[in-house]
């Protein structure tokens, strides 16, 4: 499902906790196959916020780690 780009590229921000952006890597894992790792970063730090792995890569792997952010900074309010 294609969302609303909030941002519209707009990645700069003036003090740490103004954004998030997420990422999803995924990687071949010899024992459990095809693995995902989601990622909630700090674009001002580039500090990694919240993250979740998992065998699956569904919605709430993406919604997951954002919450983790939240809950790790304390600042951030999801949507």
């Amino acid at each position: 499902v294609e969302r609303e780009n909030l941002f519209e590229r707009d990645f700069f921000t003036q003090t740490c906790n103004d954004k998030c952006v997420g990422d999803i890597t995924y990687m071949s894992i010899l024992r459990d196959g095809w693995c995902y790792l989601a990622s909630t970063i700090d674009p001002h730090t580039g500090k990694v916020v919240g993250y979740l792995f998992s065998k699956k890569m569904k919605v709430e792997l993406v919604t997951k780690a954002l919450e983790n952010g939240y809950h790790t900074q304390r600042v951030y309010k999801p949507h």
